[in-house]
């Protein structure tokens, strides 16, 4: 269709445009609006549930130009997956308006993460002319809380906790109009008619309350403020109610303040995480570099794991024994005017519960459950419908490459629930996660979704949050769950769960081994969908041979595995036991590895209180009581913290290897690795699969496996017990024991990595998937991927998916539906 303007022709078109992805809650439809505006065009955007629709209609020159700043300059916080449009006849709109949400779409929007104060807002915060200032719930469609308010979508004011505060005429003003920040900022609130603080005493009584007019109100939160500042000063413990539940708060430089919450929290020894001022308060205590700088002011604010400096001006008892300090900036405009009404020092912000206990999140939940702990509660009346913890990163460079890896320690404050792209349409499902670490996933379409770190589920507080959870996160994508994925373990209250909920709702389950679960992970974030060789790494699992895995080698398309290496195995005496109580892997290794001499070694290196237990665990060994077979690398690293001396008993999992790990990097790179024994072994090679075949493949140099092909009923056995002779000859020899930890990690590098080589040529395979919790640690990520690729493989690791079991449940859906796939072919 085309219109006469003087001599010229002016070309008209309507197109209706569809964008997904994270296009909610970050400023799109604003953004939108004024993209089209200043082109003259008509017609509408809103949000649907499938994201944000746009009727768009003008000169086509104009309308094209509108789409290339689509796709090139939409909002920083925004994240489009997809653009579609269809022509339309035209309309002729006589303007450009933002209307109400429309709900006819399929449930595909996604809900965008909380995101950290903007400079914007933290200006006007502190500027004494705004009428927000000091307003501790200040936010634009540039930052502020979005998952954790959110009750459905399309993401609109009334569809969140915020629908409990009618906005003023200024608030008011400002959501409506297109050229102001909060234009359509659905958490926009001021002192007049937002949420508001209270300040209440140990026994739940209250003791300043923030109601009021705007001024009196204004004040009353600076009391508010400044009494919980004073308090921080005196070495009391605070509680904080933050975005996704509320904080232990306490001066990160009073011995006897970390003492106390130490004490009252049941933590003893399991780093603090250190809130400071500014990236200069950070450089006081902690060495950050331009990459980590990055990292911490993102508009995800994690605690990113830093080294120490030495001397550390801070307590002892923020991280003892450990040379990394967990630090984030403020994200919360409540946390920015904490430090400056009251120039706090650092201060510690520890998630508000007993030690892996699920967030405390509501009032009077905080009150009830952080009784006994905290000395006073900052609350605030705006309801939290989502438990979210801060996430945990470590940043790695990748020496001697240059090369930097990011690693997730925990997922969940400003990454959850951002989705991974699937490689296929999948029907819709549920993972249950693992039992420690837990996240749970859910599949929309090609989307998982998988949610932020719930916690160990042995709390009836994490069980209810584990609930809550499944139930927020279906309901918000509309997923009708055709099939239930879990874990193996029989005895996980996730397995128990699944089994339950399908049976209730007459609908099918799907069980993936622990470790295929580990790997399938690694290959959905990174969109390999071809076989791999997998090295699954970490403390226990359950095997398909009834043994405790934890050290293997796994070949997979995703869909099945065969197992075709491990760990050699070591008895596990007491169980569980053994993996707080080390000394027993000690004694298990030394046993294994020297046999009637066990009980000279462990005279001569061990404590007298460990060397008395040695005739008790000896007898259960040969005896078989209470000692599965482990093949767990995690109970590897306990028994050698054990022998050189650096803990026997642990507090939280992952200690030993982690002071194992601190150890090494003091050691020196060319420290000639132990010999790890690597053997085919005849036992049976565990397979849920015949379809991956094993090709003969060529192997030399001395140390490597014999060049034949493994046969169906083989598997390579990486046995430790040349390492544990070896270490035990080191520390008789008065071996430093850092030294003796770098030979270890050189050791289990190259032993790993020559076995894996070994199956994945054989295989005629190039990727190599590296997964599990040992991935936590750096010089086996780093060692591992560069002594691969200098060998010509593929290596894949995670980056924005836990490598520990807050992955598993995107694992397991991805293996349900890979052999879905494999069924239907």
């Amino acid at each position: 269709m085309a219109s006469q303007h003087g001599s010229g022709t002016h070309v008209e078109r309507r197109v209706l445009i569809t964008v997904t992805g994270i296009v909610q809650g970050v400023g799109f439809r604003p953004f939108v609006y004024r993209a089209a505006t200043s082109r003259g065009l008509g017609g509408y955007a809103r949000n649907t549930l499938a994201g944000v629709e746009i009727d768009i209609e003008g000169s086509q020159d104009a309308v094209g130009s509108f789409c290339s700043e689509l796709e090139v300059n939409p909002p920083s916080n925004s994240r489009i997956d997809s653009i579609t449009s269809v022509e339309f006849p035209l309309n002729h709109p006589r303007s450009f308006e933002i209307i109400e949400s429309g709900t006819g779409a399929s449930r595909s929007a996604l809900v965008s993460p909380d995101l950290a104060l903007c400079d914007d807002c933290r200006r006007e915060m502190l500027d004494p002319r705004d009428r927000r200032f000091h307003y501790p719930f200040i936010n634009c469609t540039h930052c502020g809380p979005r998952y954790t308010i959110v009750d459905d979508i399309p993401y609109d004011r009334r569809r969140t906790s915020m629908r409990e505060f009618p906005m003023c005429p200024e608030c008011y003003r400002e959501y409506h109009d297109p050229l102001d920040r909060r234009f359509h900022a659905q958490p926009v609130a001021c002192f007049t008619c937002g949420p508001r603080l209270a300040l209440v005493g140990a026994d739940g009584q209250l003791m300043l309350s923030g109601a009021g007019d705007a001024y009196g109100a204004r004040d009353r939160a600076e009391e508010i403020l400044s009494g919980a500042a004073e308090r921080l000063r005196l070495g009391k413990v605070v509680a904080l109610r933050g975005l996704g539940g509320f904080h232990l708060a306490a001066n990160a430089r009073c011995d006897d303040a970390l003492e106390l919450l130490r004490t009252r929290k049941h933590r003893p020894g399991k780093p603090f995480a250190v809130m400071a001022r500014s990236i200069d308060d950070v450089r006081s205590f902690a060495n950050v570099n331009p990459e980590e700088e990055v990292r911490l002011a993102s508009a995800a604010h994690p605690i990113l794991l830093l080294a120490k400096k030495n001397p550390f001006p801070l307590s002892t008892l923020v991280a003892p024994d450990n040379p990394f300090v967990g630090v984030m900036l403020p994200y919360t405009p409540l946390h920015v005017l904490l430090f400056e009404i009251s120039d706090l020092p650092p201060l510690i912000m520890t998630s508000g519960n007993l030690s892996e206990e699920a967030i405390a999140i509501g009032n009077e939940e905080a009150i009830e459950r952080l009784h006994g702990i905290a000395d006073a509660f900052v609350l605030h009346d705006r309801d939290i419908r989502v438990r979210c913890d801060d996430s945990v990163l470590r940043v790695v460079n990748g020496e001697p490459s240059g090369r930097s890896f990011q690693i997730m320690v925990r997922r969940a404050r400003g990454f959850a629930p951002l989705p991974v792209q699937l490689p296929s349409e999948s029907p819709d499902m549920i993972a249950a996660g693992a039992e420690l670490k837990n996240t749970i996933c859910v599949v929309k379409g090609r989307r998982a979704f998988l949610s932020q770190h719930v916690g160990d589920l042995d709390h009836t507080e994490s069980i209810d949050a584990f609930e809550e959870t499944v139930d927020h996160l279906t309901a918000m994508y509309g997923i009708r769950p055709e099939l239930v994925v879990h874990d193996l373990h029989p005895d996980y209250y996730s397995t128990h769960w699944a089994l339950r909920f399908a049976g209730a709702k007459g609908i099918g389950t799907v069980g993936v081994q622990h470790h295929h679960a580990h790997i399938a992970s690694c290959m959905a974030e990174n969109g390999v969908t071809e076989p791999v060789v997998g090295i699954a790494l970490d403390g226990t699992g359950f095997g398909t041979d009834g043994t405790v895995w934890g050290g293997e080698v796994l070949l997979t398309d995703g869909a099945r595995f065969e197992r075709v290496g491990r760990l050699g195995h070591l008895a596990l005496p007491g169980g569980d036991l053994a993996a707080t109580e080390i000394w027993r892997m000690a004694l298990s290794a030394l046993i294994a590895s020297n046999g009637a001499d066990a009980a000279q070694c462990a005279a001569e290196l061990l404590p007298r209180s460990v060397v008395d237990r040695l005739p008790f665990v000896q007898e259960a060994v040969e005896k078989k009581i209470n000692t599965p077979q482990t093949s767990s690398c995690g109970r590897l690293f306990d028994a050698v913290a054990s022998l050189i001396g650096l803990r026997q008993e642990v507090t939280y999992e992952g200690e030993a290897a982690m002071m194992l790990e601190a150890a090494a990097e003091r050691g020196t790179r060319d420290d000639a690795p132990y010999g790890f024994s690597v053997c085919r072994e005849g036992m049976g090679r565990t397979t849920d699969s015949k379809t991956l075949p094993i090709c003969p493949f060529p192997a030399e140099g001395e140390g490597t496996p014999a060049a034949e092909p493994l046969t169906a009923n083989e598997l390579f056995n990486i046995s430790p017990v040349p390492v544990i002779r070896s270490i035990v000859a080191d520390l008789r020899g008065g071996v430093p024991k850092e030294t003796i930890a770098r030979r270890f990690h050189n050791g289990l590098v190259t032993a790993f990595a020559t076995v894996a080589g070994c199956c994945a040529r054989q295989a005629g395979i190039r990727t190599i998937a590296l997964s599990g919790g040992s991935f936590q640690n750096a010089l086996l990520l780093r060692g591992l991927t560069t002594a691969l690729e200098a060998e010509g493989f593929h290596v894949i690791a995670h980056r924005d998916v836990p490598a520990n079991d807050g992955g598993i449940a995107l694992g397991q859906v991805f293996a349900a539906l890979r052999r879905i796939q494999s069924v239907s072919v």
